[in-house]
């Protein structure tokens, strides 16, 4: 039930997308609901999407599995696919190099 925020600023421009936490289990999974400003949507529950973050240990490496529910088009799944790959590539590389 806690908020969640993303701030931040993209090609100049200021950003705040919001959220609640649904289910959290420490070290395993956390889903939240996620609403992005730059949605052109109004602020309303079923225009939220619900994102699911799980983490498995697998040998000595670690396994994220990423859903996320609800994109109303294409356009936005093709974009959300890019950004949650550039996201888990930096990462990964930060990981490598500790």
């Amino acid at each position: 039930g806690s908020p969640v925020f993303f701030r931040g600023e993209w090609e100049g421009k200021s950003y705040e997308d919001k959220g609640t936490v649904l289910q959290y289990q420490p070290e395993k999974m956390l889903r939240y609901d996620y609403f992005s400003s730059w949605s052109d949507l109004e602020d309303r529950p079923e225009h939220y999407q619900i994102i699911t973050s799980r983490v498995k240990p697998k040998g000595n490496s670690t396994v994220i599995t990423l859903l996320q529910q609800n994109i109303d088009t294409l356009e936005k799944k093709v974009h959300s696919v890019q950004t949650w790959g550039a996201l888990l590539d930096d990462l990964k590389k930060l990981m490598e190099n500790r």
